[in-house]
């Protein structure tokens, strides 16, 4: 959008979710090895657990501003979108293919492999997201359609749907038995199940006219949400005795809850508005696509020790990646000719 009429809350929401992801992967790296219950188990619960709005929102974004129908997308613009997202998933993809075969491999071999897991789609951890991007993105004019020919209670119902969908997608899998079952397999709700969903919620929370008292409705079931993150991960876990992941999902009801009650508060409270969450905003790819070498530097450099207080290591391993990246996306962009098309 041109600055004009530059949606600054975006860019302070989508300044946060990138943070919230980094935050995230810092956490990640010891929560499997803890015992669950413990001081350390905890650390890592709370500030994992407590990001897990950041991707939802990421998409949510994308459809707050793609399905709009008044703004308008041709043939060329969706197949550019679409092929700058296959370039950035072909890019990354191969050069996080490439790092990761580095240790086992030499010369030619090292290539091969390389190859070999990117055709196979064996990707760095953190890239599901562009694959999974591009998957929407084709999809695209098939939303936009059933926004602008929709009633916006249409779209809520869709929405409804499809979070009624997750949910029982989850209790199923919780608990097999559950009357209803055979059902909701005979139904088929695959095609309910996904990140589309998130795009059309976007669209509705940028475009809404909410009720305070609906608004404050939201916001007390998304800090609900994060309560049932972490303490149903918390008693999970200490059942199973290992680490649980299932509440961590973003198809559950309260990551989805969550993230539905940020996107909404970043939006109301209209944060953003300072030129600099625009220039924060537009490295946010960048520094997605860059942090995790930045979190192997870290771990390969022993700094910040995890046998220190994990209260104390993980925020300035966060501070000292977040920088890193940011400084690398920076630079990454300067490039002639194609660093904005690779970040």
């Amino acid at each position: 959008m041109t600055a004009k009429n530059r949606e600054g809350w975006a860019d302070a929401l989508r300044t946060f979710a990138i943070l919230a992801v980094v935050l995230l992967h810092c956490a990640a790296l010891n929560i499997g090895g803890e015992l669950p219950g413990d001081t350390r188990f905890w650390v890592i619960n709370l500030l994992d657990g407590g990001v897990r709005w950041g991707v939802p929102v990421f998409v949510m974004l994308s459809g707050a501003f793609l399905l709009d129908p008044e703004k308008e997308m041709t043939t060329r613009q969706w197949l550019a979108r679409v092929g700058r997202i296959a370039l950035l998933t072909v890019f990354w993809g191969a050069v996080y293919a490439l790092y990761d075969a580095r240790a086992a491999h030499m010369g030619l071999e090292w290539l091969l492999e390389g190859l070999i897991s990117l055709v196979t789609c064996r990707l760095h951890y953190h890239l599901w997201f562009l694959p999974m991007l591009l998957g929407l993105y084709l999809l695209l004019p098939l939303f936009r359609a059933l926004v602008k020919g929709a009633e916006r209670k249409t779209l809520w119902l869709a929405v409804g749907l499809w979070a009624a969908a997750l949910a029982l997608d989850k209790l199923f899998a919780f608990a097999p038995t559950f009357p209803g079952q055979g059902w909701f397999e005979a139904l088929d709700p695959g095609h309910l199940l996904g990140y589309g969903g998130y795009l059309i919620l976007g669209y509705l929370l940028r475009t809404c006219e909410i009720h305070p008292k609906r608004a404050s409705c939201l916001y007390a079931a998304g800090a609900l949400g994060l309560l049932v993150t972490w303490a149903g991960t918390y008693l999970a876990s200490v059942a199973a005795g290992h680490f649980a992941v299932g509440l961590y999902s973003y198809f559950v009801p309260n990551v989805s809850v969550t993230a539905a009650a940020v996107f909404l508060l970043v939006r109301q409270l209209e944060l953003g508005k300072a030129p600099v969450w625009g220039q924060l905003s537009a490295l946010s790819l960048g520094v997605f696509v860059l942090h995790p070498l930045f979190i192997d530097l870290t771990r390969a450099l022993s700094f910040p020790p995890d046998a220190w207080n994990l209260a104390l290591s993980i925020p300035l391993r966060f501070l000292l990646v977040t920088a890193l990246s940011l400084a690398a996306a920076w630079l990454l962009r300067k490039l002639p000719g194609v660093g904005k098309l690779l970040s």
